[in-house]
């Protein structure tokens, strides 16, 4: 008979092939490149942040380093003690790091942070500003 490990890889029935592994990632690395660094933008420790999600600093210490997987309800309430939203902690691509993309511009993680203070009606208003002048930039490159 022939034991499986369940714990370290999920097998797909009809092809017989690794469809996901519990072991941590390059993904899992690029999601704690992101949480630490918002953790660093709004000034928290990792032992506050771990206080207000009720774990040890060690864990943060691990999901920040890309060791151990971040459960989806974990990160949802990362993002809740970060004031950030959740999309912003997991990357547009599996493969491009946080430093290969647009979440570098100091820009970006100070509209991130502004949007949040905002009520919806605002960020509302700043979405509609803001597509505008996408809109408008793009036609201009058009040209």
């Amino acid at each position: 008979m022939v034991k499986r490990d369940w714990r370290n890889i999920l097998v797909a029935k009809n092809a017989g092939t690794r469809i996901a592994s519990r072991t941590a990632g390059e993904l899992d690395r690029q999601i704690g490149a992101r949480v630490r660094e918002r953790r660093l933008e709004v000034g928290l420790s990792q032992t506050q942040l771990a206080e207000a999600l009720g774990i040890t600093f060690q864990q943060i210490q691990k999901y920040e380093k890309g060791v151990n997987r971040v459960a989806a309800v974990t990160l949802y309430q990362i993002s809740r003690v970060l004031n950030t939203p959740l999309m912003s902690l997991i990357p547009r691509s599996g493969t491009a790091a946080p430093s290969q993309n647009s979440s570098d511009d100091p820009a970006n993680s100070e509209i991130l942070v502004l949007s949040a203070r905002l009520n919806p009606e605002g960020r509302a208003v700043l979405m509609d500003v803001a597509r505008a002048l996408a809109r408008q930039q793009s036609l201009l490159k058009k040209r």
